[in-house]
């Protein structure tokens, strides 16, 4: 960054940066929590266009009589992009605070409606499944759909699927920003996680188009981040608990100015339509022990997964597992198989329910995760060499709350073959506790349609339950 000749006389700067160092969402990797960090900032953005530290204390000190360098102002427009430059550069002290107040009420306006999601998700199910009701082709179903997206019978993906289609060449625009916001979505949403859970700047596939066909479903896919997934997904969410806070939670509106009108769900182009992968895990003869008990005869369990506060998405909400998002690991999408719903499955299985999640992060360049040393043993027991576990697509409808794409899997493991090759037990991770439940017919429709008062069944998850009861002597190979 070049450093500009220019100057500017500025009441009160000092106070301005307190201000940007309390109540504003840094661009930089870690949180600023003092002036003094902040300079830190500044250095290592400026670089040798920095000036010194004398400048900086003279520019930022009580009186007002030394005039402000200019590359010191872009600096701070750059650590902190919601700041403005008429505010910062104001004359008087009056001249910022008009902007800091409008941006406070934007801040609180939009933390109360995160929160709202965090904690009201059923409330705003209901709301976004009302608003979309004239549309929605599967009225009684959790997710919002069209008609043959819930599949009539089960297919069984494998390894050797077909790929599905990915369109290399769609532009993605950028999505419009909340009211009163001068950042992206993304900023706000990111003060309530830990800062090791941060969003990341991740690839992943998004979802274009959905065509029902007698063998199953023909998903179309384009490329996305996930940054523009929570400000297009994830901002709809916020402004439909806007909505309920300050209108409304059961009567819907006639217009969400991010979601459009109730037809416009179905335009996947529209949005960044980041696809998530929700499934169901069945074990058959489910058993906590190794080899060493190998004869036990194991109870039928499937596995919830209860939700705390710290994650990015679907808060304080019961979900299966594994799930996470549809997202290539090859880099630039280099890796055509990774679009297959098949490899996202077992990679979540992996990372989830066994604790691996590091060994995404621990590969080498170039190098596929299936293989990695510590997952591939799993891999090729329950998937490959011995084919203990089964993975069926279900179906694929749309999340009323955000409108993200959610695809709809059961897993079904044969346990007790497993556990005779290797030791394992199901883990915990960071996202929440797992629990094991009876696995039958009426279990699977009780945990759907349970009502709860602390946390609700995420709609993903209860449309998981419901296709998996639907089909229970398929997926258990019953029929």
């Amino acid at each position: 960054m070049l450093s500009d000749p220019k100057s500017h006389r500025i009441e009160r700067f000092g106070d301005r940066l307190d201000w940007c160092v309390k109540h504003l969402q840094p661009n930089t990797p870690v949180a600023i929590g003092s002036r003094a960090y902040l300079w830190e900032c500044i250095q290592h953005e400026l670089g040798p266009a920095c000036p010194g530290l004398k400048t900086w204390r003279r520019s930022t000190g009580p009186k007002d009589d030394y005039a402000v360098p200019d590359v010191f102002i872009r600096g701070i427009l750059h650590i902190y992009p919601e700041v403005t430059l008429e505010a910062l550069t104001a004359p008087k002290f009056s001249g910022f605070e008009a902007y800091a107040l409008e941006i406070s009420a934007a801040h609180e306006r939009w933390n109360n409606a995160t929160m709202y999601v965090a904690r009201k998700r059923d409330v705003l199910a209901a709301l976004g499944k009302h608003y979309h009701k004239n549309v929605d082709e599967e009225p009684d179903f959790p997710l919002i759909a069209k008609k043959g997206w819930l599949l009539r019978h089960p297919v069984l993906l494998t390894e050797d699927s077909p790929l599905p289609k990915f369109v290399t060449h769609f532009k993605e625009e950028d999505p419009p920003r909340l009211d009163g916001l001068n950042v992206d979505y993304v900023f706000i949403k990111s003060r309530f996680v830990p800062r090791d859970h941060q969003p990341r700047n991740i690839d992943g596939y998004r979802l274009l188009d959905v065509n029902a066909t007698r063998s199953g479903l023909d998903l179309t896919f384009g490329s996305t981040t996930y940054p523009r997934y929570i400000n297009s997904c994830e901002a709809a969410a916020a402004e439909l608990a806007d909505y309920a806070l300050r209108c409304s939670a059961t009567v819907a509106p006639d217009m969400l100015s991010l979601r459009g009108p109730p037809e416009r769900v179905f335009d996947l182009k529209r949005r960044s339509a980041f696809v998530g992968v929700n499934c169901l895990l069945m074990l058959k003869n489910y058993s906590t022990g190794g080899r060493s008990n190998e004869t036990t005869t194991g109870r039928h369990k499937f596995v919830l997964q209860v939700r705390g506060e710290e994650v990015l998405e679907a808060q304080n909400t019961i979900a299966v597992v594994p799930s996470g998002g549809h997202e290539p690991l090859a880099v630039g999408f280099g890796d055509d198989r990774e679009a297959t719903i098949w490899r996202t499955v077992v990679r979540e299985f992996c990372e989830e329910l066994f604790n691996k999640e590091e060994a995404t992060k621990l590969r080498s360049y170039g190098e596929e995760f299936l293989s990695l040393p510590e997952i591939r043993p799993l891999v090729d027991i329950f998937f490959r060499t011995s084919k203990f576990a089964r993975v069926y697509l279900l179906g694929v409808g749309l999340d009323p709350v955000t409108t993200k794409p959610e695809i709809l899997v059961a897993i079904v493991v044969d346990w007790m073959s497993v556990i005779k090759k290797i030791t394992l037990k199901v883990e915990q991770n960071y996202e929440g506790k797992v629990h094991l439940v009876d696995l039958s017919y009426k279990n699977l429709l009780r945990e759907a349609n349970a009502e709860r008062v602390e946390k609700s069944l995420n709609p993903a998850a209860r449309a998981c339950l419901l296709q998996a009861a639907k089909h229970y002597e398929l997926l258990m190979g019953e029929s």
